[in-house]
């Protein structure tokens, strides 16, 4: 018992993945040893052309019958670094290519910092700057087969064989050489979190002839079906990098280092360094063996790091890009009918940076509510450090409806008082009170609450099944003022200004974004069109 006692203890000083090296660490070591004795004899081949290893045959035929070769494998919209990992190394397994749900430029800090570390095997804490310079070489990286339409969409492939570069997904399934490629789906199912031109063809038009495979640790999608078998991997696991990983162990294939540092970066993500509750045994026991195999020795730094990139580049996105960034739609059915909710998520080390937007995102969440027509749409900030959350509530259905989910939370104004004295400020808050939202209680404390997956969206159902909506009162004499917020944007070398007219009808609220979206694409144009004024002068 004090043996156990004292175990526990040293357990809790340590970090949830020194825990697991600890435990496991004869485990690791024997199957290390196993795995690179296993490869070996497997590549290894007799006098007359057979494998040494007798198993070597059957796995490598098994393998090379699961899913075609040259299949496209592509992870969800607002990608995050388990749907870009998970494409990368299962492109590496099933001899297929990885591809990107949007461009390079787009993707999370996370994600920069985990291809730059794969890369290099380098760890460095990262500011706005690296995030800036990321994205300005992955402008540059031009490819031999790419041309000028897709010229700046691609990053350099990983792994051991040369399987071309990793492209925006619509740059190669929507190429003019009239063949449909096949497609794997990684790390989503739901046609909410298709890349479009995938769910117009499998959805809208109900060709599901490219759709060959899906792999998974998410719910399978009800809406899913197809005229032929599918190959499916699903696994109720805490990434999908770690279902990835155990098949390359059962394969008996060697993981190419630049890969397995990847895969590596997107479990640590996935679970939050072995921390979050969708953390199982295969993710405590996968992680040891990625670590002892890339021969990391700073894996804590490692996985700090990587939250730090993230935050990094949060803050330098707009409110719209903030609850876009990582934004998922559920349908719960009720005994009235459905409830069609959204709920977005950050995941940062410094919270306090993000919410001293909280008027910006509550006018965002309004419109992204109308314009995608939901009843109810929420915001988690979530503490990686404390691991704690707040969620920002941008009306009294969203507050209803959270309180009756986490009825332990604490209302609390998350606004920042220096936003009360800016111009910008004033004009977000007076167009809060004409859409009577009141930002002393426009922020509940959830705790120790921090999954989607695992508990925000379990608690939401289970809530929402019996909620009821509150009823809305609406004055007789409505001011309809226009309140005008007032934005000065420095976009290349000159200064533009807009006049972002906001009024109390959420539908009109659409001019605001809409200028917010143009500034956002001006800004991406201008940088693609630095990056590649540099490479002609080079």
């Amino acid at each position: 018992m004090a043996a156990t006692l004292k175990r526990t203890e040293s357990m809790l000083h340590a970090s949830r993945l020194d825990a697991a090296l600890q435990e496991f660490s004869q485990e690791v070591e024997d199957i290390y040893q196993a795995l690179a004795q296993r490869a070996a004899e497997g590549h290894a081949k007799g006098a007359d052309g057979a494998r040494a290893h007798p198993t070597a045959y059957i796995e490598n035929l098994v393998l090379s019958m699961t899913l075609p070769p040259g299949c496209l494998y592509v992870g969800h919209t607002n990608t995050d670094l388990d749907s870009v990992a998970g494409a990368v190394g299962a492109a590496e397994l099933y001899d297929g290519r990885a591809c990107l749900a949007q461009p390079p430029e787009q993707l999370n800090g996370e994600i920069m910092y985990g291809i730059s570390y794969a890369r290099t095997g380098k760890i460095t804490e990262w500011t706005a700057k690296d995030i800036d310079a990321w994205r300005t070489a992955a402008a540059l990286e031009v490819t031999k087969e790419e041309d000028v339409r897709t010229a700046g969409r691609s990053l350099k492939p990983f792994g051991a064989a040369n399987r071309g570069s990793i492209a925006v997904f619509d740059d190669v399934f929507l190429s003019d050489n009239g063949r449909l490629p096949k497609v794997c789906m990684v790390d989503h199912s739901a046609p909410a979190q298709m890349v479009p031109s995938l769910k117009r063809k499998i959805m809208d038009e109900g060709d599901t002839s490219c759709l060959v495979g899906i792999i998974d640790h998410h719910a399978l999608d009800e809406k899913i079906s197809s005229k032929s078998p599918l190959f499916m991997d699903l696994r109720p696991w805490g990434s999908m990098s770690t279902i990835l990983v155990h098949s390359f162990i059962r394969a008996g294939r060697t993981i190419p280092i630049d890969v397995a540092r990847l895969l590596l970066c997107a479990i640590l993500s996935d679970t939050v360094n072995l921390t979050s509750p969708t953390t199982t045994v295969a993710d405590l026991h996968i992680v040891p063996l990625l670590v002892r195999f890339v021969g990391e020795k700073d894996h804590n730094k490692l996985a700090q790091n990587l939250f730090r990139a993230k935050t990094a580049w949060f803050v330098t996105l707009t409110p719209f890009e903030v609850v876009h960034a990582d934004h998922k739609v559920f349908t719960t059915a009720t005994a009235d009918g459905t409830i069609d909710w959204g709920w977005a998520t950050v995941e940062v080390n410094e919270p306090d940076r993000l919410l001293e937007q909280t008027e910006q995102l509550l006018l965002e969440l309004c419109h992204m509510k109308q314009e995608e027509g939901l009843q109810l749409v929420f915001l988690s900030v979530v503490d990686l450090k404390r691991k704690r959350s707040d969620l920002l509530l941008c009306g009294e259905a969203e507050k209803s409806a959270a309180q009756a989910a986490f009825p332990n939370g604490k209302l609390f104004c998350s606004a920042s008082r220096k936003a009360a004295y800016t111009e910008k400020g004033k004009a977000a808050r007076a167009c809060l009170a004409k859409l009577k939202i009141d930002l002393e209680t426009c922020a509940l404390d959830v705790g120790s609450v921090t999954s989607r997956k695992k508990e925000f969206k379990p608690m939401m159902d289970a809530a929402l099944k019996t909620w009821k909506m509150p009823t809305e009162t609406e004055d007789e004499d409505e001011d309809e003022e226009e309140v005008v917020l007032h934005v000065d944007t420095s976009i290349s070398d000159q200064s533009i200004e807009r006049d972002f007219k906001i009024v109390p009808a959420v539908a009109k609220l659409r001019r605001s974004v809409t200028a917010m979206r143009l500034v956002t694409r001006m800004k991406s144009m201008k940088s693609l069109a630095t990056a590649q004024a540099t490479a002609e002068k080079e």
